[in-house]
């Protein structure tokens, strides 16, 4: 169980000033009006598009394997219309992790679909939410949080620093978090009432674009569904 993440000395050192720069660029945004914060990360995704080559070929491969009715004009628009969703999703992350309660309960829209939790719930079943590893993720899990608090699955994130500020924005709304393989704390979760959100987590970059990597990832994905029905099955028992 994960409640919050404490803030370091070493932080502070070299090691870590390229990701303050991030950090602060995003913190610096989060406070201007919310339009003009998405049109800046439609143009930073549009940066992406045009400098991060290898990152628009995954893409663009991607796209043509899985669209192949598409033409090549629809599939090049498709691929930009993800990195500009891509940037969107970069400065969403500021609003996610600091927006104020008030501000986030006005601008960010709401939750649609609690009855459902509340009828599970009101059974006295815990409820586990089963969602893909969307670009939007972190708004995803602070409008959740806004309606109905619950516990999200995480993986620990490779810099410790963007952990800090990760695991304290993801909070901000929500109750804690527990790691991807803490089936224990799962199953506690569950007893408990509570809705668990568990999605896919990547844990290395795509270096390849066959279609052997869809199959992999789909397998990947059957397993942790089977995992999950699994524990959900242990819980009734």
């Amino acid at each position: 169980m994960v409640t919050s993440s404490p803030f370091k000395a070493s932080f502070l050192g070299p090691r870590y000033w390229l990701t303050w720069i991030g950090v602060l660029f995003l913190y610096l945004i989060s406070w201007l009006p919310q339009k003009l914060q998405l049109a800046m990360g439609k143009q930073l995704g549009r940066l992406v598009h045009k400098f991060m080559k290898r990152r628009r070929h995954i893409a663009e491969v991607n796209v043509k394997l899985c669209f192949p009715h598409m033409s090549e004009a629809d599939q090049k628009a498709l691929v930009l219309k993800n990195m500009e969703n891509t940037g969107i999703a970069m400065v969403e992350t500021g609003m996610a992790w600091w927006w104020p309660q008030w501000r986030a309960q006005k601008a960010l829209g709401s939750f649609k679909g609690l009855e459902h939790f509340e009828r599970v719930q009101a059974s006295g079943k815990g409820v586990l939410l089963l969602v893909p590893h969307i670009l939007h993720l972190e708004m995803a899990s602070r409008i959740m949080g806004l309606e109905c608090q619950g516990i999200g699955f995480y993986r620990p994130h490779n810099n410790p620093l963007m952990e800090y500020f990760t695991t304290n924005g993801r909070l901000r709304s929500n109750e804690y978090l527990i790691g991807r393989k803490d089936v224990k704390g799962l199953l506690k979760a569950l007893k408990i009432k509570r809705y668990v959100i568990t999605y896919r987590i990547k844990t290395t970059a795509v270096t390849a674009v066959s279609l052997s990597h869809f199959t992999q990832y789909l397998t990947r994905q059957l397993q942790q569904v089977l995992l999950c029905l699994q524990a959900v099955k242990t819980v009734k028992q």
